[in-house]
C-alpha cells in the first residue's frame, strides 16, 4: 500500500528520483520499498537515519544526491516551515475507535466532575477524531475541538511541541482528553494548559490522567531555573533541523548573556545527544536551541542544568515564571 502511494504521487508529479523518510517502524522494510519503487522505475533512495518528526527533513541530503523531492512518511506537513526541496507528506493513518476505552474515559470523568471536554489528537488519529467526539457528546459531554496555529495544520490536532489546538480552547473546558497512543503528546497538554489530561490509547484500551507526570517535570522545570540563576558559563547548543532552527532566539540568548555579563559558547549537533554533550567541559549550565522537549522530557540525562530560552530569560531575572515554550 505505502508502496503504491509512493508510486503514485512518483507518477502524477513526474519524478524520477526521489529521497524517502520512513519512521523507525517501517526502517525495516526500507530494502522492500526501494527494491519494488526500482522496479517501476523510480530511484528510490530510503533513509533509515532517525527522524524525529516533520521538522526533521534533511533536504540537504536530498540536494547533494540530486533528488527531486524527498517524500515524508509518518507525519502531516508542518504549516509555518519553508522546505527548498518540493517535498511531499504521507502520514499514517489509524481509524481505530476503541468504544469500551471510551465508555471507561465516560464514566472518569463524571466521577470527576468534568463535562466540558477540549479533544485533542495527532495526525495519526484525525480521521477518527470526529467519531469519538459524536460518541463523547451522545454521552452528555460538551466537546471543544481548537483551531491550530502556527505549524499545526489541523482542528485538533497536536504536535510534542505546539499544542495550540487545546490552547485556543482552554478558557471553555474543564479538562482534556487525547485520544491517540503513548503519553509524550497529551503531558504537553498538561503543561501549556495546567487542566487534567486524560490519555486514551486505543490500541490497549489503557485510559491514563497524565496530569500528575506534567506536574512532576513543571516542578523539576522551576527548580532547574532557580539553580541556573547563578551560573556563569552557558553552552547554547543549537541544531541547523529546518523544523528547530531558531536563528533569531540565538540573538536573544547572546544578548541576555551579555546584558548578564556571563560567558558563553556557542556549539552546533544536529542530533543532541546528552551524553556527548555531557563530555563538554568549563560549563555550568546548557541553553537548548531546539525543540524544547529535549529539556522537559531528557533533562535528567545531562549531567548539568538543561534550560530552554524561555526558563534562562525568567532564571537570570530571577523571576521563576514558567511557561511551556512552542515551536
Amino acid at each position: 500500500m505505502l508502496v503504491e502511494e509512493i508510486l503514485n504521487i512518483c507518477k502524477k508529479e513526474n519524478l524520477r528520483k526521489v529521497f524517502i523518510q520512513v519512521p523507525e517502524g517501517l526502517s525495516q522494510y526500507a530494502h522492500k520499498i526501494s527494491s519494488k519503487l526500482i522496479e517501476h522505475g523510480i530511484t528510490a533512495i530510503v533513509s533509515v537515519d532517525p527522524c524525529y518528526g516533520a521538522c526533521d527533513i534533511p533536504y540537504w541530503k536530498a540536494e547533494l544526491l540530486k533528488c527531486d523531492a524527498i517524500i515524508h512518511v509518518g507525519h502531516t506537513s508542518l504549516g509555518d516551515i519553508y522546505i527548498p526541496i518540493k517535498t511531499y507528506y504521507l502520514p499514517i493513518k489509524y481509524e481505530i475507535f476503541n468504544s469500551e476505552a471510551l465508555d471507561v474515559l465516560s464514566e472518569l470523568l463524571l466521577q470527576r466532575g468534568y463535562k466540558k471536554i477540549g479533544l485533542v489528537t495527532i495526525a495519526q488519529f484525525l480521521e477518527v477524531l470526529g467519531k469519538v467526539s459524536e460518541y463523547l457528546r451522545r454521552k452528555g459531554f460538551e466537546i471543544y475541538i481548537g483551531e491550530p496555529s502556527g505549524r499545526v495544520v489541523a482542528k485538533g490536532q497536536i504536535l510534542g511541541c505546539n499544542v495550540s489546538s487545546a490552547r485556543n480552547v482552554v478558557n471553555y473546558v474543564d479538562a482534556y482528553v487525547y485520544y491517540g497512543d503513548g503519553v509524550f503528546h497529551p503531558i504537553a497538554v498538561y503543561m501549556a494548559t495546567k487542566k487534567p489530561v486524560f490519555a486514551v490509547n486505543p490500541f490497549t484500551g489503557e485510559v491514563k490522567d497524565v496530569s500528575e507526570e506534567g506536574e512532576r517535570i513543571i516542578k523539576a522545570r522551576i527548580l532547574t531555573m532557580a539553580k541556573v540563576s547563578d551560573a556563569k558559563r552557558f553552552a547554547i547548543v543549537l541544531t541547523t533541523k529546518i523544523g528547530q532552527f531558531r536563528t533569531v532566539l540565538l540573538e536573544t540568548v547572546v544578548d541576555i548573556l551579555r546584558k548578564y555579563g556571563r560567558e558563553f559558547s556557542i556549539i552546533h549537533m544536529e542530533n543532541i545527544d546528552p551524553e556527548i554533550i555531557n563530555h563538554i567541559k568549563d560549563v555550568d549550565a546548557i541553553v537548548i536551541l531546539a525543540c524544547p522537549r529535549l529539556v522537559y522530557d531528557d533533562y535528567k540525562r545531562f549531567k548539568r542544568p538543561v534550560i530552554t530560552v524561555s526558563e534562562l530569560i525568567e532564571s537570570l531575572k530571577k523571576t521563576y515564571n514558567w511557561r511551556f515554550e512552542e515551536l
